[in-house]
């Protein structure tokens, strides 16, 4: 069963662990060919179309990384200051800090401070109760075509000052983005791939009773700063004039690695995000999206429970 996301993009488109012993490489899980054991193929296709294939070589570290992340782990938990993390989270660092070993560490202060600040226990159940319910979170889907995750936003459903300027209302919403951002990259393969993110504009305005501010704009990249992660790409739909005026703001004060990601899609062939996303009807839409959020927290908190470094055997592409 094809995502919606999947026929969306195709009209678019587009340190040293030797000493351990070795171990097999995980094969590949074609659902083209199902195991005769399994109880219910339909289910596990249905599965994997939904959260993303079950291929255990997609949580397998290359040499490289696996050094990076022993690395990474080594030199955090001799920080007093910081708190130890899941072997997971050390070789996510590692893979987006690529060898920087200081940029791994202010990736970890920047992570613990986000966390604490928005009262983040990074938990499966505190997951369960911080899935976004609100309709300016559209859907996440697997793209078989990239091997990484797509997300798309309304941002027409929240402006500049609405979210952003109210404390309360901020860590609100960044406890339902770092749980979103978990589902994008609940594998070390869709962190290498990088997230594909889908914003729909229409409808964009400021708060009524609001001035233009940056804070808005500061706070933003603040919660994404602080979540080591890869954005493939960012493409908004149907800007009107005033979200192109903040883009264009936005990309004095960002990084250019973070603005060369942006693509600004005036017409979407298919009308808008939400009214692609709300088939057969947006209720049962909105049934499945829960649905399938649930599923990808947890295989994210299945691969932090189930992946060691210590019994970790690098790829062999790399031997």
């Amino acid at each position: 069963m094809a995502s919606q996301t999947e026929g969306f993009v195709a009209v678019e488109n587009a340190n040293n662990n030797n000493n351990k012993p070795p171990k097999k490489k995980p094969t590949q899980h074609s659902s083209d060919d199902e195991d005769a054991n399994d109880d219910d193929p339909t289910m596990n296709q249905l599965v994997a179309d939904l959260c993303g294939q079950d291929d255990p070589a997609r949580m397998v570290l290359t040499q490289e990384e696996h050094q990076w992340a022993v690395a990474v782990k080594t030199a955090i938990e001799k920080i007093p200051d910081l708190d130890d993390l899941t072997d997971f989270m050390y070789a996510q660092i590692a893979i987006v800090s690529q060898g920087n070993g200081r940029d791994a560490v202010v990736r970890a202060f920047r992570l613990q401070e986000h966390k604490k600040d928005n009262e983040i226990m990074d938990t499966l159940d505190d997951a369960l109760r911080n899935l976004p319910k609100e309709s300016y979170f559209i859907s996440i889907d697997y793209s078989l075509e990239s091997g990484g995750y797509i997300v798309a936003y309304d941002v027409g459903n929240y402006s500049n000052g609405a979210i952003w300027l109210n404390p309360e209302e901020t860590r609100y919403y960044n406890r339902r983005a770092f749980y979103a951002t978990h589902m994008a990259f609940c594998d070390l393969e869709a962190l290498r791939v990088g997230a594909t993110v889908l914003a729909e504009c229409e409808g964009y305005q400021l708060v009524k009773g609001k001035t233009l501010s940056l804070t808005g704009f500061q706070n933003v990249w603040k919660s994404v700063h602080a979540y080591p992660r890869k954005i493939k790409q960012v493409k908004f739909f149907n800007p009107p004039p005033l979200c192109k005026m903040m883009l264009s703001m936005a990309k004095s004060m960002l990084p250019r690695e973070v603005t060369a990601t942006f693509q600004l899609c005036p017409k979407c062939p298919m009308g808008r995000l939400d009214r692609l996303y709300s088939i057969p009807t947006p209720e049962i839409a909105r049934a499945r999206l829960q649905e399938r959020m649930k599923g990808l927290v947890k295989k994210r908190y299945a691969n932090e429970a189930n992946f060691s470094l210590d019994n970790h055997a690098p790829s062999l592409e790399d031997a």
